[in-house]
């Protein structure tokens, strides 16, 4: 469990008023300051987490980060440290929702849009000029203020780096991204990445303030990546018919799948964004469709059809970023260990893929049939390199066949289900009768089919603590590498819940 500081109490100095968010990396607090009389936001590292190296680097590199970059629209980090073995940074305190929050209750109004997409612009701009890039731009890393001028500011730069880092790539070698709103060329570790990446991640930003939803919202993974690399942009004036066909244009050219042919600066999207959506006439020539065979032709390693990982509903987003917990004593398995907080009550997609994958030419193993389901074979569990099987009462990883006995057994029944079994019947058998965002037997089924057979996987665990209802809230990583393929890290918050002795999946988010 990560301890949560209790309202009233001290810690570092600062006193603690309440909790403004929480997740699997730790919470953020509002807390009054240790030496001026005014409110900040404290963020603290649970110690779970700061277990992991990589996972304190980046926490610290985000401090390192933000400090030098003194921008009106990038938040104020006023200090950091450590205490109690917790590092924590203390902030820049904003009095208002993130603009994922505010998403939840639909597009926003035209000249909001404009106004918010030009100060994020400003903020990018002023980032990439200090040769900084942001890696991560999404409507819950952009906090709206409640004041009458409604300040806009970018934060969360756990996962910046140099605009020098030609890959674009952590220093275990892989790439961290929130994938709704991930960049084409962030898939592919061969293709140099620059300001234009976040440039499309502002576009797709655009594109749901005025839809009320991302560009691309499938809820698999591996489909959400597929589409930034293959598939057309809808047209906005199609989903909100209040916005002029001619903005189209632009959110096409901000998010083309070629870097190239994006706009130079964000700052020049953002003055395309106003002028079309004011009406005034915008000169955007849009970027060539994708190439004919479904793939873009700059990236000669995505030439599949997507790996569809499962079915689920969206669950609601809100909150600054989002990131699971990260088990303890991980070693390599801290793959895609993510240094930013999950700080209240939805979720995000995070991937790290390897740059360096050890799975090419891995036989598949022998198979034999099963009756679980007509469709379904039974193989043997094959785990990724390096994955450490382990087992204690808060944590664990490794390709367990699991049960119905505790969350934890549930959780490695439901993967076991999926990758050994391949049976979506037998995952189904762990699921709540009740759970609302867990597809059915068959869209589980359909895949599991479009998994390849010898997919290597291991399933990481950490306990989170009780939730409402009587449930149990897990941070689970799951590591998946079809054959021939590169490395995958999937995060996701289960929760889970035991009646009569059986413990059940009642839900599962995307972290």
């Amino acid at each position: 469990m990560s301890g949560q500081l209790q309202s009233g109490s001290v810690f570092a100095g600062f006193r603690i008023e309440r909790l403004l968010g929480a997740g699997g990396m730790g919470e953020v607090y509002l807390a009054v300051d240790r030496d001026l009389p005014r409110l900040v936001a404290l963020k603290v590292l649970n110690r779970i987490a700061a277990t992991d190296d990589a996972t304190r680097r980046r926490f610290l590199r985000e401090a390192d980060t933000v400090a030098r970059l003194s921008h009106p629209n990038i938040i104020t980090i006023l200090s950091r440290g450590e205490e109690d073995d917790r590092l924590w940074i203390a902030m820049e305190y904003v009095d208002g929702p993130d603009l994922a929050t505010q998403l939840q209750d639909g597009p926003l109004e035209l000249e909001r849009v404009a106004a918010i997409t030009r100060s994020v612009a400003l903020a990018l701009d002023y980032a990439h000029d200090a040769g900084v890039l942001h890696r991560d731009v999404k409507p819950a890393n952009i906090l709206v203020g409640s004041d009458p001028g409604r300040r806009t500011l970018l934060t969360d730069f756990g996962i910046a780096t140099s605009i020098h880092d030609e890959r674009g790539l952590t220093e275990t070698g892989h790439m961290l991204a929130s994938l709704r709103y991930a960049a084409p060329e962030r898939f592919h570790g061969a293709i140099a990445i620059d300001r234009t990446s976040d440039i499309y991640s502002l576009g797709c930003t655009v594109f749901e303030m005025l839809a009320g939803k991302p560009p691309f919202d499938a809820t698999e993974p591996s489909r959400l990546m597929y589409s930034h690399v293959n598939e057309t942009i809808p047209a906005l004036s199609t989903v909100n018919p209040h916005v002029p066909a001619q903005l189209d244009a632009v959110i096409a050219r901000a998010m083309a799948k070629d870097p190239h042919r994006r706009f130079a600066t964000c700052t020049h999207l953002a003055q395309a964004v106003a002028a079309a959506l004011a009406g005034r006439p915008v000169a955007v020539k849009p970027p060539p469709p994708p190439a004919a065979n479904g793939v873009s032709a700059i990236f000669p390693g995505i030439d599949r059809a997507p790996r569809h990982r499962r079915a689920q509903t969206d669950s609601a987003t809100s909150g600054p970023h989002r990131r699971p917990a990260t088990p303890r004593n991980r070693r390599q398995l801290t793959i895609a260990a993510l240094a930013t907080l999950v700080v209240a009550t939805g979720a995000t997609v995070a991937a790290a893929i390897s740059s360096d994958s050890d799975a090419d030419g891995v036989a598949a193993p022998t198979t034999t049939t099963t009756k679980t389901s007509p469709t379904t074979t039974t193989l043997a569990a094959i785990p990724v390199a390096g994955c450490e099987i382990r087992r204690d009462h808060i944590s664990a990883s490794g390709t367990f066949p699991g049960g119905e006995t505790s969350g934890m057994d549930a959780i490695f029944a439901f993967e076991y289900a999926y990758y050994v079994q391949r049976s979506g019947t037998a995952a189904r058998r762990v699921v709540a009768h009740d759970a609302t965002n867990i597809s059915s037997a068959e869209d589980i089924q359909r895949g599991i089919d479009s998994t390849p057979k010898g997919t290597r996987y291991c399933v990481i665990i950490a306990f989170e603590g009780p939730s409402d209802a009587g449930t149990e809230r897990w941070a689970v990583q799951l590591l998946h590498q079809s054959p021939g393929e590169k490395l995958i890290v999937f995060d996701q918050i289960i929760t889970t819940r035991t009646t009569d002795g059986r413990t059940h999946l009642v839900s599962i988010t995307e972290a």
